[in-house]
């Protein structure tokens, strides 16, 4: 901790790189604890971010499921796809006619984020590619804030 006091107090005055002998102690020493509080700092503040984008796409994908205007075309196809699975039972067919169509639009707004980090050359998803995912799944689900604000909840 000393260390750790020392090396803030000389950096006011030296870069990290300096040629003075304490300067360089003291980075040495207490580099990897920087690096690890830097990291789990970076980390956790991203998954807050992360964990408030994802909320606000799947709210965006809830939406569109249940409100989008092409939701009705869906349900007929589901009906021909499923009805014998769920006897003709219409509550059932359109709760997975409605799944099916919230994971279609979570699909095509994802694609977006997924070309924006294959063209970028990201290894990794960042809080960009949330937001790009994000602005596309609220995209999608426009059409389906009218029957949402009409019907609601």
């Amino acid at each position: 901790m000393y260390t750790l006091a020392g090396r803030l107090l000389l950096g006011l005055f030296l870069g990290p790189d300096s040629p003075n002998f304490i300067m360089r102690l003291f980075v040495m020493i207490t580099e990897p604890a920087v690096r690890l509080v830097a990291f789990t700092f970076v980390w956790t503040f991203f998954a807050r971010v992360a964990r408030f984008l994802l909320f606000a796409i799947m709210g965006f994908a809830i939406v569109s499921g249940l409100f989008h205007p092409l939701l009705p075309a869906v349900v007929i196809f589901a009906l021909q796809l499923m009805g014998d699975v769920f006897f003709g039972f219409m509550p059932l067919v359109f709760l997975f006619s409605s799944l099916m169509f919230a994971t279609g639009c979570l699909i095509l707004a994802g694609i977006t984020a997924a070309l924006f980090e294959r063209f970028t050359g990201r290894s990794e998803t960042d809080e960009t590619s949330f937001w790009i995912w994000l602005v596309g799944m609220a995209l999608i689900a426009l059409p389906a804030f009218g029957n949402f604000f009409a019907f609601g909840f």
